[in-house]
Formats: C-alpha cells, structure tokens, sequence
C-alpha cells in the first residue's frame, strides 16, 4: 500500500496462511495483484469448485496447502457438508477408525498422497481428528496415518511435500513431518 509510512522498516512478513473459502472474490484479488498471501490452505471437499482460483494461484507461484478434511468426514455434524466431496469421502456416512486402519486406512492415505503429488500441493494437513485426551482411540490411528502419508507422498513422488501435523508424541516425528 502506498499510503503506509514504515517508521523503523518495513517488518518482515510472517508466514501468512489464507483458508480459501469465498473463492471468487479472492480470484479477482490474485489477478490484480491485490492478495498480499503467500500460503492457501484448500480443504479438499471444495477443491472442484476452486480450480480456477486454484490455477491462478499456482501461476502465481503461491503456496498451496491441502486440508485432507478427514476430521470433517468423521463427524456426523460436518460429513453433511461440503467435505462429503473429498475424493477419498465415504460415500456410505462418516469415515471410522475401521475406514482409517489397516488396508483401508492404507487406501484412504494413498489416494490423499496420489492427489496431493498430481494436483501440486506443498504441504498436506496430517489426517487427524479432534483429540479428547491421551487416551482417546484416534490417537494411535492419527499417529501412523501421519508416517503412512509421508511414506506414501514419498512413493508417489512427492518427497518435496510436507506434511503439517499439530500432534506430538515421541519417536513418531520423521524427516518432512512439521509437527
């Protein structure tokens, strides 16, 4: 902005991160060269609805994070929503910890990691859910999709995308895992 006066510098910007959710207007912001963010986080139930935000803003250079939405699609209240059309959604109701372990689990992380890599994202949220406490059930089920994400972006190709994960417990944290 023209009209700002820095007294001591202008600072140094800090990661900003934009969820992209009227993606319209903000459309018309990247062609004027008016969004000052570097970072968007496009939740994967709306990713066919934002293609041409999201094409421009690949053009542009910026920073496209994926929100898996597999929270969303574990709970009854937001399945409803627009995270129903996330490729990897249930088609039949919300995902289970059964949908999130074993093959299944394995399938649900490939097809994540498969559209990360072939849609060009830079960082991928970890599939993770709401955590009550230590002993909540999804936690364990959270932990090993994280390393099974990373493995499978690293077999997709995808060794360059990261992997934003809030969860912390000891020895589970690999190369590419932000947590």
């Amino acid at each position: 902005m023209s009209n700002v006066v820095y007294l001591h510098g202008q600072p140094t910007p800090v990661a900003r991160f934009l969820r992209v959710s009227e993606h319209r207007r903000l459309e018309h912001l990247v062609e004027s060269g008016r969004l000052p963010y570097d970072r968007f986080v496009i939740e994967a139930g709306l990713f066919k609805e934002q293609q041409d935000l999201i094409v421009a803003l690949k053009e542009k250079g910026r920073e496209l994070v994926l929100d898996t939405n597999v929270a969303e699609l574990s709970a009854i209240a937001k399945y409803a929503g627009h995270a129903r059309n996330a490729p990897w959604a249930n088609p039949e109701g919300i995902l289970t910890e059964a949908h999130l372990k074993a093959e299944a689990g394995r399938n649900v992380i490939a097809g994540i990691a498969r559209f990360a890599v072939q849609h060009g994202f830079s960082r991928v949220q970890a599939p993770t859910h709401f955590i009550a406490g230590p002993r909540d059930s999804w936690w364990p089920v959270d932990l090993q999709n994280c390393v099974a994400l990373r493995d499978a972006l690293d077999r997709e190709g995808g060794k360059n995308v990261a992997i934003d994960c809030s969860k912390r417990h000891g020895g589970t944290a690999r190369s590419g895992i932000a947590t």
